[in-house]
């Protein structure tokens, strides 16, 4: 054995030592399961603007379209009647975004979020013109509560298309987080 593969072999000794002294070090807190859990389902056509009625056609660049996921939700989103989500109970959504036949003159991306509020400054999936389709697996929280006293969430998500092409959208929805059932 050389001494520069003995070096090597000593690093990573040192550095797997390290990392299972501060993996030992966390408080048991930090390993707890939190007040959510994680349900999976079949995967689920929520939305599908390829075939989807009045209001959920192919998006145009820089617009928005307001969605429905949990509960019982729009025929004309050319999906599923409904995903089995639990509403209000469910907090966020697991799926996969696919950009399908996106046309214009430059790179563009889709940005989900909850409905009613300040849309985040990072996209679900970035993708560019002439491109068949494409997808990204995400998470995404939904409107689960009024935004302020007296109002309503009228739809659970939002789906904003960037400035620079069309596309067709679609989006199925793979599981979802919620509180654990009673025991």
């Amino acid at each position: 054995m050389t001494s520069s593969t003995k070096n090597l072999k000593n690093q990573l000794s040192s550095a797997a030592l390290a990392g299972a002294l501060a993996l030992s070090a966390l408080p048991n807190g930090a390993n707890a399961g939190g007040p959510y859990q994680v349900f999976t389902i079949d995967p689920c056509r929520a939305l599908d603007t390829r075939s989807g009625g009045e209001g959920f056609g192919r998006m145009s660049p820089d617009t928005s379209m307001d969605i429905l996921v949990a509960d019982t939700f729009n025929q004309q989103q050319g999906g599923l009647e409904t995903c089995g989500i639990p509403f209000p109970e469910a907090k966020g959504i697991y799926a996969n975004v696919v950009a399908v036949g996106p046309s214009g003159s430059g790179a563009n991306f889709l940005t989900l979020y909850p409905f009613d509020t300040m849309p985040p400054l990072v996209s679900s999936i970035n993708y560019a013109p002439d491109t068949a389709a494409l997808a990204n697996g995400i998470f995404v929280p939904i409107c689960d509560e009024p935004p302020a006293p007296g109002t309503e969430c009228d739809f659970d998500l939002v789906i904003f298309n960037g400035p620079s092409a069309s596309t067709d959208v679609i989006l199925d929805i793979t599981g979802y987080v919620a509180e654990p059932p009673p025991i």
